[in-house]
Parts: C-alpha cells; structure tokens; sequence
C-alpha cells in the first residue's frame, strides 16, 4: 500500500494546535531553571513563577519593575534577556510586538552638549524593531559600562526620560559590568529616581560551572565526553583563567571548546572521550593558556590559538 503524505497546501488542513497557554509557561521557567549559573536571576523567576502558579496563571494585574544588573563580562546578558523576554511573554505579563522581543543597546558616555546624537541612535535602533508595528512593545536592554563615574552627569536625565515615558509598551534592562558598591548604587540611585528598579547581583560563574558548561558542549553538540582526570584539569583551568581578569565567561567557554575539539580531532579523528593527558596536551599548545594565564592581560577578549 502507498504511503499517503498529507498535503499541506490542501483546502481545510489545519496545523498542529498550539500549546496551551500554562503549559508554554512551564517550558519558558524550565529552560531558565536548566542555565547553569546565575542563581540569583534564577530565584527571581521563582518567585514570579510561584505567585504566577498560586493566582491562577495570572499576575492579577502586577507590573514587573525594570532591571539593573551588575553581570560580568560573558555572564550570559543577551541568554538572560532571551529568556526573560520569551518568559515574560509565556505568562502574558506584558505585551509585545515587533520582529523582536528584546532590543540591545550600549548607551556611550557622551559630552552634555552632544547626548541628543546617543538618543537618537538609541531611538532608531528601538523604532527599526518595531518593524511594521506602530509601536515596539518588548524588553530594552541597555548597557550603562561607559557611564560608571559619569552616572550624577545631570544630561543622563534624557535617556532616562525617555525610557521612563515608555514604560507603557518597554521594561528596561540596564546592566554594567562593574561590581563595586559604589558604581552599582550609583548607577541604582539615579535610575530609581525616573522608574521602578530591581537590582541583581548576578556572579561570576565559579570554574567548576564553566567548564560544566564546556563539558555539556563537548557532549551535546559533538558526542565527545572528558575522563574524570580531565574534568578536574579543566575545572582548575578555568579557574586560573577567571583569575586573569579578561576571561569572557560563557564566551570564552565556547571559544576554548572550539579549540579543545580542533585540536582533539586532529589527532583522534574517530575519538569520543577525552583523557586528562590528551587534554593536558591540547592546553599547553595553547599561547593564551601557555603563556598569559599567570598575569593579567591588557586586552579584554581572549583568543586561543595553536602554539609553535
């Protein structure tokens, strides 16, 4: 008997129904509860989560507060507005529309005389989102790294302003990298003063969470697994990386398990795990590792490269 194929272009075909509206919810607060790291985001989802659960799927008309975050460089910023913006959307906290439902934007220290060139770049980069929406309704995520020390410049007021008028169809995402006291509650203070703010502390990820993450890489994507030996050498890698002070996190995780598995496949084409000596080898080839992790290095990205 022939195998029927549906055809989809047919009069009448419906496609597969969409999940119920809880049950996207609950996948949403999953695939932020499966990130490694970032505890503290993961709590405040919690109990958003639970009061969303104990209402009855619904947030009986509570406005979330907008966000300042203090997050290391390559602590995962753009995965955490992914996931909140998809979440937020999930449990209909908000609305959105737009062909985005987060935008990004570092906001440059500029003199007073000049900030209208700032939020008009920032205003363009929101409208273009919008697509062919009146309005972008969505998350707006903006990186205030070049206004520690200029944060009681009084010209800030502009795009404070302007992001405050917006809170009807915005919730706003500031972060920095700094965590010094002062650069966060001074950042904190002036936002707080135009909008309501939340602020989280969000840590550097330990080593034995990053190089976790390396190993889920490894396995996930290429099938290829690390010997216990090897695990315990790759912890206390990334740790003396972190140490260096220009490790990007989860950035530089995907960099070194590119490099891990270039150099692993050269020389064990059909291989599936990794030993402690392979990757010793495959480390000690490396300039970065080889040669920079004992002091800290001017640049702020790191590359790994084969050494000769």
């Amino acid at each position: 008997m022939q195998k029927h194929t549906p055809n989809h272009s047919a009069i009448g075909y419906a496609p597969p129904p969409k999940l119920p509206k809880h049950m996207v919810a609950q996948q949403e607060f999953e695939a932020i509860m499966n990130l490694t790291g970032v505890d503290e985001f993961k709590n405040m989802i919690k109990k958003l989560h639970n009061y969303y659960l104990s209402s009855n799927n619904s947030l009986r008309g509570i406005s979330i507060p907008n966000f300042l975050w203090s997050i290391c460089k390559g602590g995962g910023a753009t995965t955490l507005a992914y996931h909140l913006s998809h979440y937020l959307e999930a449990i209909s906290a908000m609305e959105f529309s737009g062909n985005a439902k987060y935008v990004e934007f570092e906001l440059d220290y500029i003199r007073p005389n000049y900030l209208n060139v700032e939020l008009s770049r920032l205003h363009c980069v929101i409208t273009k989102c919008a697509g062919y929406n009146r309005f972008f309704r969505g998350v707006v995520c903006i990186n205030l790294e070049s206004w520690i020390g200029h944060a009681n410049e009084s010209h800030l007021s502009l795009v404070l302003d302007y992001l405050a008028d917006n809170c009807d169809k915005w919730l706003a995402i500031f972060y920095i990298h700094s965590i010094k006291d002062e650069d966060i509650h001074a950042i904190e203070s002036r936002i707080a003063q135009k909008m309501n703010l939340e602020t989280l502390r969000l840590a550097f990820p330990e080593g034995t969470v990053l190089a976790k993450n390396l190993e889920s890489n490894l396995y996930e994507k290429h099938s290829v697994t690390l010997t216990r030996g090897a695990k315990v050498l790759l912890s206390n890698t990334v740790d003396k990386l972190s140490e260096t002070g220009n490790f990007m996190g989860y950035k530089s995780v995907e960099q070194l398990t590119d490099f891990v598995l270039y150099n692993f496949r050269m020389n064990n084409p059909d291989g599936q795990r990794i030993t402690e000596l392979q990757l010793s080898e495959i480390l000690s080839n490396s300039d970065y590792i080889g040669k920079k992790m004992k002091k800290p290095a001017k640049q702020n990205l790191i590359g790994f490269a084969r050494g000769g």
